[in-house]
């Protein structure tokens, strides 16, 4: 896994749309689809601020957030991970 890869989008193509993201963990026991492991999802514009994610990101259930465009395709994801290192980049360090 080059790229750290921990949670996916899972797409309807016959509605083109999103439906869910579905984690490595969620994925781990094997045997049943995808659909039925699969988180519902929680999406925000590429416009969105850091902080306006954070309540979704602190529910004790959201890992990521789907990021997409104005034709609903996705273009990002925004973790938990990736909201602390911008939230650690605007504080200052304590010495």
């Amino acid at each position: 896994m080059s790229h750290d890869v921990r949670t996916l989008p899972v797409t309807d193509p016959r509605h083109d749309r999103i439906v869910g993201t579905v984690s490595l963990r969620e994925l781990a026991g094997g045997g049943a689809s995808v659909g039925s492991r699969m988180s519902p999802a929680i999406t925000c514009g590429a416009g969105t601020s850091i902080v306006a994610l954070t309540p979704a990101l602190t529910d004790g259930k959201t890992h990521a957030v789907v990021v997409d465009d104005d034709l609903n395709e996705v273009i990002g994801i925004v973790t938990q991970t990736n909201v602390l290192a911008a939230l650690a980049k605007l504080l200052p360090v304590a010495e």
